[in-house]
Parts: structure tokens; sequence; C-alpha cells
């Protein structure tokens, strides 16, 4: 699935479970409306109907470790495509500005490095179903003992259960991305302040704005 048009801006939000990188991207898409652009936020996976229902299964704790890697991937790419051709695609279309929170790269990340499917399989299979890469992805990065006890805060989903160690692979994988793609990739540390964190990421928009436009 892919766009005949580069129109709007698409702007993606990256992060193990715990680094913040949900509430950076509401607190990016106010700081984008104060500028008078026209904002979406949306979610992966999720962001329509059916792919709402795909996110119910993949998170439902009760299916514990019965999924296998390659169908928990195939969800995911479904609930992208439908996502993509739904909401994404459409705003782009119009120019407007896109904020995801979770793209490709997580699957990239989660099943190519977490369940062992492989990078480069699950990129070449992200191709298939989106409408382009973004044009800025803000990976939000957290040690994982820090994100694992923000976690522990909340009832884990079901890829949130697989510890630790699981995370400290899914966070190589992104800092691994980051390293593949630095013309899109911008990496800001997670900091305990809030608005630390903020203002690193609104500095990295400031800039992508000056050369964008």
């Amino acid at each position: 699935m892919k766009a005949e048009t580069n129109k709007g801006i698409f702007i993606t939000f990256e992060g193990i479970d715990g680094s913040g990188k949900s509430t950076q991207m509401e607190l990016a898409a106010e700081f984008l409306r104060s500028r008078e652009f026209d904002v979406i936020t949306t979610r992966e996976p999720g962001g329509t109907k059916l792919a709402e229902r795909i996110r119910n299964v993949l998170l439902d704790v009760s299916l514990g470790g019965c999924v296998t890697p390659m169908a928990e991937l195939l969800l995911y790419l479904a609930s992208r495509h439908q996502h993509s051709a739904e909401i994404i695609a459409p705003h782009l279309e119009r120019d407007g500005v896109v904020l995801c929170d979770r793209f490709a790269d997580s699957s990239t990340a989660y099943q190519g490095a977490g369940r062992g499917l492989g990078i480069e399989l699950v990129e070449s299979l992200n191709e298939l179903v989106i409408p382009r890469w973004p044009d800025l992805t803000i990976l939000i990065d957290i040690p994982e003992d820090k994100a694992f006890s923000r976690m522990g805060r909340r009832s884990p989903d079901r890829l949130e259960k697989e510890g630790i160690n699981f995370l400290r692979v899914v966070r190589s994988a992104f800092l691994e991305l980051s390293e593949r793609h630095p013309e899109r990739f911008a990496v800001v540390e997670s900091r305990e302040r809030l608005e630390e964190t903020a203002t690193h990421v609104r500095n990295i928009l400031e800039r992508f704005l000056a050369k964008k436009l």
C-alpha cells in the first residue's frame, strides 16, 4: 500500500512500554496545534473500529503464550493496513499532520527482534501495508529497568507480561533502527521531569519544521 503523494506530515512516536511516549505525543500535538497545524493523533494497534478489536485480541492476557510470533505479527499488519487506509493516508492527502503512537517500527522491534522473526523480514512486510514511512520518528528512550518500574504501577497487558529481558531486547532493537535510519529518527532521553523531555521534543519539531516547510 503506497500513497502517490508526499502531502502532509507524518510523525510517529516510538519507545518501549513505560517510556512515556504517549504523553509526549499528546504534548507535541498541543504544540503543533498552537502553530495552527491540522493535527490528528492516533495509535497502534488501533485507531479504527476493526483495528481496536484486533488490539483487544493482541493485548489479551488470557491468551498468554498461545499466540505464535507470526500470527501476532500478521494481526499487527492487518490492523496497520486498515488504520493506514482509513485514517492515516486520507488525513495526509488533505495536507494534515498525523501523530501516531507506535507504527511500523514497533513491529520491527517487538516482533522482529523481541519475537525473533528478523528485522529485515518485518520491515519488508511493513512495506506492503503502510502508505509511506514516517517523515519523522521520535524515539523516547529509557533504560529498561526504569521502564519496568513504571509499568509496575499498572496492570500489564499480554506483551508487558514478557518481562524486563524482553524489554531489553526491544529497546536495543529500537536503538539499532535509529542508527539504520538516521534520516528520520530522533532519539530523546526520557527524563524524570516530564517537561524536560517535552522541551527536547519541541526542539526536534522546530528543527524538523524549519527544514520541511
